[in-house]
């Protein structure tokens, strides 16, 4: 994984050699907060793929950018530091991480304050 805080963005390599490209919520980003993550759109909107594709494309500038958005969206159940909190689940087998803030730990003030901690 890549990853440029100047640029907000982070970079994977993805199956059939394409490339996960996704956002560090920089500044310039306006966070968006939504009530219900069941009704968050799954789908890349034109703007945020542009944006970080183009940032991306500074650091590969052989970078071959699809002429449609194309990827999958998701949102963050984050805690005010954003450190996930890492747990098993009923199902055996299955963990999760989840940003659901407890009041028994200290926050993080060491955090980027990004997703990726």
């Amino acid at each position: 994984m890549i990853s440029d805080m100047d640029l907000g963005t982070y970079m994977r390599p993805e199956t059939g050699g394409n490339l996960l490209i996704g956002g560090t919520e920089p500044e310039c980003d306006p966070l968006e907060w939504i009530e219900d993550p069941d009704a968050a759109n799954p789908n890349p909107t034109v703007e945020r793929f542009e944006a970080q594709v183009t940032r991306a494309a500074r650091c590969f500038p052989d970078l071959a950018v699809p002429n449609r958005p194309q990827g999958v969206a998701g949102v963050y159940d984050v805690a005010d530091d954003w450190t996930p909190i890492y747990d098993k689940t009923a199902l055996p087998g299955f963990y999760v991480a989840i940003g659901t803030f407890s009041r028994k730990r200290e926050v993080n003030t060491e955090s980027s304050g990004t997703v990726l901690g």
